[in-house]
């Protein structure tokens, strides 16, 4: 997603268990996310 221009990227869609960008058709799991360690 890194190569992806902030237009499309400017909607996002939030659902129960992800993000999805419909513009890319790319989804990102709340469990990867905190996996990450987001929000520490």
């Amino acid at each position: 997603m890194l190569s992806v221009a902030p237009a499309e990227l400017a909607e996002i869609e939030l659902l129960p268990f992800s993000l999805h960008w419909p513009r890319v058709d790319e989804d990102l799991t709340i469990e990867s996310l905190l996996r990450l360690g987001y929000g520490d």
